[in-house]
């Protein structure tokens, strides 16, 4: 059985849409591989994702759990990785249930950007942690 082009070129369009929805994942959880990982001694290590169309912020421990995010909010500087001049920033707020921290705004795929994440601190003391631009791809 082959598939047809037409339905070839729906199923590359759409595989990273049905790859990216999941159960809710809780505080404690194992976190599955995707995304970016960025790495800090602050805070140990930060997992950028999508999930749904929204970018995601996960914090986890040496053995990839979940644990209570560090910080209660965050902003995202994107740039899309082919046109240089669509730059925006997402503000991403904790979710509902406390285990990580989300976007409001959704993101069509392709998703290819790059991104500079900054935690940042409620006391607005400087205490906010940056973290360097990077490629994100999922």
């Amino acid at each position: 059985m082959t598939l047809s082009y037409m339905a070839l070129n729906s199923l590359i369009f759409f595989l990273p849409i049905i790859l990216s929805v999941q159960s809710p994942i809780t505080e404690g959880d194992k976190l599955e591989k995707l995304g970016h990982y960025f790495k800090n001694d602050k805070v140990g290590t930060v997992n950028l994702r999508i999930v749904e169309g929204n970018f995601r912020i996960y914090f986890v421990d040496k053995d990839q759990n979940i644990v209570r995010p560090f910080f209660k909010k965050a902003r995202l500087d994107v740039e899309l990785f082919r046109n240089k001049t669509h730059e925006y920033s997402l503000y991403l707020k904790l979710s509902e249930n406390g285990s990580y921290l989300t976007s409001i705004r959704h993101t069509y795929p392709p998703y290819r950007f790059w991104v500079r994440l900054v935690l940042l601190d409620k006391s607005n003391l400087g205490n906010s942690l940056v973290f360097s631009r990077t490629q994100f791809i999922q």
